[in-house]
């Protein structure tokens, strides 16, 4: 019965220690984001970071327009002068 108690005693001890760490981790994460999460002074002021001019993306359409006029001359395969090979059946 002491092999069993001692046993247990064990388990809860780990159970209890690993309760406890997670516990302290979860504190730990709620803290950092509180902290990079929280309004401050220095984030209220985004216009002194932001860029004042950004360069503009390309337009799809300005994109699209460029492929568009190389035209390549569409060849027709003419397919009934090719032999036809016949392959057994199995």
């Amino acid at each position: 019965m002491s092999v069993f108690r001692m046993i247990a005693s064990l388990g809860l001890a780990g159970f209890i220690s690993t309760a406890a760490y997670s516990a302290h981790f979860v504190g730990e994460q709620i803290a950092y984001l509180h902290q990079k999460l929280s309004h401050t002074a220095g984030a209220s002021n985004l216009a002194a970071d932001w860029p004042a001019t950004e360069a503009a993306l390309p337009k799809l359409e300005d994109q699209l327009a460029g492929h568009l006029r190389t035209t390549y001359a569409a060849t027709l395969s003419d397919f009934s002068t090719e032999p036809t090979v016949l392959l057994p059946s199995r």
